[in-house]
């Protein structure tokens, strides 16, 4: 059971690897939007903005860790 999550995880590791230069670039501009939409809708009581900037960027920044710094056992 190990042998196969092993495995299954450097499969998923190895695709995020090679399509993160492109990946980057689309998550940088879904941030990129989700600012700016988090600046209009500041004032707007019933708008999420913020939270929903501060959940995009943190999937950007957990992919990003993810792709320079962890790399699998044995590879």
């Amino acid at each position: 059971m190990a042998k196969i999550l092993n495995i299954t995880v450097t499969a998923i590791w190895m695709i995020h690897v090679l399509s993160w230069p492109i990946l980057q670039w689309v998550f940088s501009l879904d941030v990129v939007f989700q600012m700016m939409r988090m600046f209009y809708y500041w004032s707007t009581p019933e708008m999420n903005a913020g939270w929903i900037f501060i959940g995009h960027f943190t999937a950007f920044t957990a992919a990003t860790f993810l792709a320079r710094n962890y790399k699998p056992k044995g590879f």
